[in-house]
Parts: structure tokens; sequence; C-alpha cells
């Protein structure tokens, strides 16, 4: 029910080794005993890897990135760290490995492909390790593992080349991405009495910082009906709206990195038309434009993957303001200075 765009990068197990080498030439060369110290306090984190009941159990992926740098560590349970989610899936006789590492709001993507998942996982460890400590070695220590043969071992030359970006150095993380989000709200507002609507909303907001969105919604309300003097008058409210939001408190979850639940003001104008029509005189419309100012705080609460609950209470102040009336002079209805507003809502995003 979203659209974001995002781009990933793919690559293969074999594609770039060319490049890594230059880059492995160009760093400083250390004695094993330097190798061996870390000269930076270790980095936590966090790993959940998804993969198919053929990919080999041990080393762990957590094992696989600290044999490539003594900088990392296992995060404890409760601790802010990186969060790195690998899923692992088989595209016929080969293996496809996406790579999300996320740290605070900025986040590192690949896609790696190769001829067996021990080549995919052994490149996810080395992108890992790399992104954490630019100084990684490109061959792994032993990362605690049972010895396989020579046939079944992975070819070193394997990892050493898939985890070099275009222009030679090391990968970089990915700032500002864009989401977009698609979703339904059933609304409430208070014109005069008490009348539900329902809206359709899409939304882009930038993920970094306080992720400022802007949401353009279209929503109507139920009809609603006045009386005078035994005659009656029903009236619908249609408006498109566009709102800006700014994440003001953000609970994040512990692996993924993304907020589980979100704390979000917003303002916006709404513009429309709000139609009476009575049958007292014969069938008879009178379509009247709609303007108003409005602000809103607004609780979002991620319960799935991407579907996230969403409910909302603010204020609405119509700028514009007709009075109907039944001639000669019996006036009927006219909207209120302030109108308050609630939603609850359930929508999709994709990153």
């Amino acid at each position: 029910m979203g659209l974001s765009f995002r781009s990933i990068r793919i690559v293969t197990a074999t594609a770039v080794m060319a490049g890594l080498g230059a880059v492995c030439a160009s760093l400083p060369v250390a004695s094993a005993s330097e190798a061996l110290t870390p000269t930076h306090e270790a980095e936590s984190l966090r790993v959940e890897l998804t993969a198919p009941a053929s990919c080999p159990p041990r080393p762990t992926l957590f094992e696989r990135v600290r044999a490539h740098t003594p900088r990392v560590r296992e995060a404890a349970g409760g601790e802010s760290s990186r969060a790195l989610r690998v899923v692992v899936t088989s595209e016929g006789d080969r293996f496809v490995a996406d790579l999300h590492l996320v740290e605070e709001d900025e986040a590192l993507e690949r896609r790696v492909r190769g001829k067996t998942c021990e080549e995919v996982l052994a490149a996810v460890a080395l992108i890992t390790a790399l992104a954490i400590d630019p100084l990684a070695s490109t061959v792994p220590t032993d990362a605690g593992g049972p010895v396989e043969d020579a046939a079944s071992a992975p070819d070193a030359s394997v990892a050493r080349s898939i985890v070099v970006d275009a222009d030679g150095g090391p990968p970089r993380s990915k700032r500002a991405r864009v989401r977009g989000s698609i979703g339904v709200s059933l609304e409430a507002h208070g014109l005069g009495e008490l009348v539900l609507g329902r809206s359709i909303w899409l939304e882009g907001a930038l993920a970094a910082g306080i992720s400022p969105a802007v949401r353009l919604r279209l929503g109507q309300t139920q009809s609603f009906t006045e009386e005078r003097d035994l005659r009656r008058a029903s009236f619908v409210l249609t408006t498109v709206a566009v709102d800006g939001c700014m994440t003001a408190l953000r609970s994040k979850a512990e692996l993924e990195g993304t907020s589980m639940l979100e704390l979000r003001p917003c303002a916006g104008v709404a513009g429309g038309v709000l139609e009476g029509a009575s049958s007292a005189f014969g069938v008879h419309r009178m379509p009247r434009p709609w303007v108003s100012l409005g602000a809103m705080l607004q609780g979002r609460l991620r319960i799935f993957g991407p579907l996230a609950l969403e409910a909302a209470l603010g204020l609405s102040f119509p700028l514009v303001r007709d009075n109907f009336f039944f001639l000669p002079r019996n006036d009927v209805y006219r909207a209120p200075d302030v109108v308050l507003l609630g939603n609850v809502g359930v929508g999709t995003t994709f990153r």
C-alpha cells in the first residue's frame, strides 16, 4: 500500500576483485601483533539471519564478521547497537543474500549473489566488517566453525571480490532515504454533531533525523442531517488535504532499527466542498467551498513488517463558514468556529 524507492547495489561473488586489490594495496601494513590489537573500542552488533536449511549453521554470521575485525562484539540484551538483518534465498542453482545494516537513521543495503550459500555468507560478513571497520582484514581468521576439507571449503577470493563499490572504496551508508506509504483511515469530525467519515492517503517521508513527511489525504464524511420547522437538509463534506508531519518521539525495534512507535505533530491545510441538499421544495443541492487550517498529534505503531496502525487527535479551523438557510430566512446550518478531529487507520510502508 506504499512506495518507497531505494537503490540496492547488486554484486556477484566474483565481480570486482581487481578493485579490492587496489584498495588493499593502498592500506598501511601492520605487524601481526598490531593487527590483533584493536585501537578503538569494539562496536556492538545485533544479528538476525534467515537462511535455507542447506546453509551451514557454523560458523555463525557474527563469528564470520568477527573473523575479519576485532572491532565488533555481540550486543547485550536491550543494548542500543547496530543491527544486521540478512535474508538468504535460493534462486535455482544460486543463492541471493539481502543485507540490511542499520545504525540509528543510517542504513547500508546490499544484495549479493553466489553459487553457494557459503559464498554469499562470506561476502556478507566481509561487507559488514568493512562497514564497521574500514581496516578490517579481507582474509578471515578462524571464525570458530568446523574445519572443512579442501573440496568443500569456499574459495578465499570470493569474499575478497564482492565488497568494493564502483569507486573502489568500502561500502557507504545511505542517508535520507525516501519512504512511501499508503493507507486508509476512519475519521470523526465535530461538525456540530459527531460525523464519521473515511479517507485514503499517500505519504512520503525522509528516513533520517526527525523524518519530515508530507501526506496527501482525500476524505469524505457521511451525510449528516439538520432540521428546521420540520424541513430537513443533509450535508456532506469532501476535502483534499496536505499535511506536514515530523517525528518528535520514537521507540525503536531492537533488531531492525526501525521505529516501533512514533509520536508525530502534524499541521496542514484542507480544501473542498461542503454540499447541502434538501427535498423540502423539490430536490435542491447547494455546494459551497470549504477551506480550513488544522493541527493534529498522531501516534503510529508498527505491528508487523511494513504494516502500521495509527491514531490522531486535533483541531481544525474553518476559514470559510457559509450559512445555509431555508427561505425566507430560516437558518439551518453553519459550520462551527473550531472542528474537533480524530482518526484511526492502517497503512503500509515500502522502504
